[in-house]
């Protein structure tokens, strides 16, 4: 059996996984309640998803657990019990990796490929047309067309859907802009749902690509607490959300804010906002430490060789 999280990747190693086995015993679950599934249900394989070492018991000890965020490296690396059967890898889509474990033909390389071209922001018409088409049907009806239909173009009727649905959020995401938008350059930060997120993001690239470096995006969750996603040119989106006890990935990551431990009388993408100028003024003191600290050994170094020399 195969549990994935959500997300087009995880959906394309469930598609992949049918074609190479030819078999429906697979299930999509949340970080959240990936812990209760477990307790009914013994998975082979895990794909994106977190498995805290208190719960480790109830797995097989064959388990074979697929990620590649850094917070799943060092929970599954570092953190006792270490997981053996974890399999990890940048700049590599979790399809991918899939593909070499299942040892799987080259009839369905074409899925890891495309994951791949999609977990590294490769720009395409034909990429761009697939993340909104999994956006406007959602996770279930995205992997079953590609059960049934294993060409990887959309039809007139499918490129129809995506084309009105990009309207439709494109209307919403510059209402949300003037709501929602602060601007501290070069970080953006805006309210967006999760099925928003894509288009607000697209929508400040296009206004404001030259002054922003990273678009942090936020949402309250059903828990209370406000989920908050970064994206970035450079490796920024990822530090910021190290920097928050979130999960860093390539040039994005999220993290969670407690909202007891903000002032809900200002506006909450304000609070962000500052919270990350803070996380930024620290990380700069620290690069600058470390730089004067490495300069400083470097000189005591060079003094230390040349009084050997004397």
């Amino acid at each position: 059996m195969l549990i994935t999280g959500y997300g087009v990747d995880n959906a394309l190693s469930q598609v992949l996984y049918y074609h190479h086995t030819e078999e429906m015993d697979f299930a999509t679950v949340s970080n959240r309640n990936v812990h209760s599934f477990i307790k009914n249900n013994k998975p082979d394989i895990i794909v994106g998803l977190q498995v805290y070492p208190d719960y480790r018991q109830l797995l097989k000890d064959s388990c074979v657990i697929i990620d590649t965020t850094k917070k799943s490296q060092y929970m599954y690396q570092e953190l006792e019990p270490v997981w053996d059967n974890f399999i990890s890898a940048q700049k590599i889509s979790k399809t991918a990796l899939l593909h070499g474990y299942l040892k799987a033909g080259k009839d369905t390389a074409k899925y890891a490929s495309l994951a791949n071209d999609i977990a590294s922001y490769k720009y395409d018409d034909d990429l761009e047309k697939l993340r909104w088409f999994y956006d406007a049907v959602g996770h279930s009806v995205f992997v079953n067309r590609f059960i049934t239909n294993d060409s990887l173009l959309l039809n007139k009727n499918e490129t129809r859907l995506v084309l009105r649905y990009c309207k439709l959020q494109r209307e919403t995401a510059e209402i949300l802009m003037e709501n929602f938008c602060v601007i501290k350059e070069p970080v953006c930060v805006c309210r967006a749902p999760f099925d928003m997120r894509k288009m607000v993001e697209s929508t400040i690239i296009e206004r404001h690509g030259e002054d922003i470096t990273c678009i942090v995006l936020w949402d309250y969750s059903q828990d209370g607490t406000v989920n908050v996603s970064a994206t970035s040119k450079s490796d920024l989106g990822s530090k910021l959300a190290e920097s928050f006890g979130g999960n860093g990935y390539g040039k994005g990551g999220n993290w969670s804010v407690d909202t007891a431990n903000v002032d809900m009388e200002n506006d909450m993408s304000d609070n962000i906002s500052r919270m990350i100028k803070d996380a930024l003024d620290n990380m700069f003191e620290d690069s600058r430490r470390e730089y004067y600290n490495d300069l400083q050994n470097k000189i005591e170094g060079n003094v230390d060789a040349k009084s050997m020399l004397e």
